[in-house]
């Protein structure tokens, strides 16, 4: 048996599935928060550092869907399962998708390295 390790190195753009979360996080620190960092890390191929500003009307409209979402499907004495693509019919739906792919694409690249310190095996820690 062969074994081959294959190492497409870190993404060179910001996904759009992570910008939910991330402007969640964003939201979760406070309003002084201005945006993120995130490093998209390669086990062999170094890293890449991405900017991206906190956009406040993505994050009030991204809560006031999971309020909705919440308020339908949310309730313990009324459980129910929502429809597939939730909230994909509602007014606006095609344009805060859109709007996700945006904040994705316009993350700015800070820094590309191909060096990543890695931790030693004289630890505890490690093995």
């Amino acid at each position: 048996a062969k074994l081959e390790v294959r190492d497409r190195g870190p993404h060179a753009e910001l996904a759009p599935w992570i910008v939910p979360q991330l402007m969640l996080e964003i939201y979760a620190a406070g309003s002084r928060c201005g945006g993120a960092l995130v490093v998209s890390a390669s086990a062999t191929r170094g890293a890449v550092f991405l900017r991206v500003p906190r956009d406040d009307a993505y994050i009030q409209e991204m809560l006031a869907r999971a309020d909705r979402f919440y308020e339908l499907y949310g309730d313990p004495d009324d459980p129910r399962d929502p429809p597939p693509c939730f909230g994909s019919a509602e007014a606006g739906w095609d344009a805060f998708v859109a709007r996700t792919g945006e904040i994705a694409r316009a993350a700015t690249v800070l820094a590309r390295t191909r060096d990543v310190q890695r931790a030693g095996s004289a630890g505890p820690w490690f093995c």
